[in-house]
């Protein structure tokens, strides 16, 4: 599990415990395969999302996701 906590304290971020592989492909550090599965993923450490860009409905329902868990 990977947690961004000791960025945290003092920063007003938030902070999630999370598989390493699950937040890189999240993110897109795989490659899809011909039958669209993902394979290759490389774990991922640390993500910072500095701009969302527009504002649309997947945006909220992510929002919605950090302030529930």
């Amino acid at each position: 599990m990977i947690s961004g906590e000791a960025m945290c304290p003092g920063r007003r971020l938030q902070s999630r415990r999370l598989c390493a592989k699950k937040l890189g492909e999240g993110f897109g550090l795989r490659k899809i395969d011909s039958e669209g599965k993902a394979r290759k993923i490389v774990g991922c450490s640390c993500v910072v999302v500095k701009d969302y860009g527009e504002e649309i409905e997947g945006l909220n329902v992510v929002q919605e996701y950090w302030k529930s868990h």
